[in-house]
């Protein structure tokens, strides 16, 4: 009986191909490394400091984008296939997350501030209330992705 109730709520990736998930590992490290800059780098305020880390911040609310319509479409549409994918997006997004996380807790890898403001941020990484609360937002809706296909799959 337990069996079958883990059975049923276990993750699923069957259907995905090898190119899919390939293009999910590229994903997730393109993820990673956006979410540590923007997470490093969310409280700097100069312009062409931001300027200079406009990719980043573009890949971060696109990946925001991308999640809210993968949520709505999973919703919507009952294909196996792209629940499986909304699922690896979800855990994608949650282990970038997590990663970025423990990432904050690295020690200062410069002793002098000379080096640049980018470079500093990144080497000893102090996250805003900002960044806190965006890592708090995106595990959320990394949740939602996971967490959905799982409670609507019909068995």
């Amino acid at each position: 009986m337990n069996r079958m109730i883990i059975n049923k709520y276990k993750p699923k990736f069957d259907q995905l191909t090898g190119y899919d998930k390939t293009l999910f590992a590229f994903t997730a490290s393109v993820i990673l490394v956006s979410l540590y800059v923007y997470a490093c780098t969310c409280s700097l305020e100069k312009t062409e400091t931001t300027n200079q880390l406009a990719l980043f911040f573009f890949v971060i609310k696109s990946l925001d984008y991308l999640a809210i319509v993968m949520i709505v479409f999973g919703l919507i549409f009952s294909n196996e296939r792209f629940r499986q994918l909304q699922q690896l997006l979800g855990l994608v997004m949650l282990g970038a997350v997590s990663t970025v996380i423990i990432l904050q807790f690295i020690p200062c890898m410069v002793d002098d501030r000379t080096v640049g403001e980018i470079k500093y941020a990144l080497l000893c990484p102090q996250y805003s209330i900002i960044s806190w609360i965006n890592l708090l937002w995106f595990s959320i809706i990394g949740s939602a992705n996971f967490a959905l296909p799982i409670l609507i799959r019909k068995k």
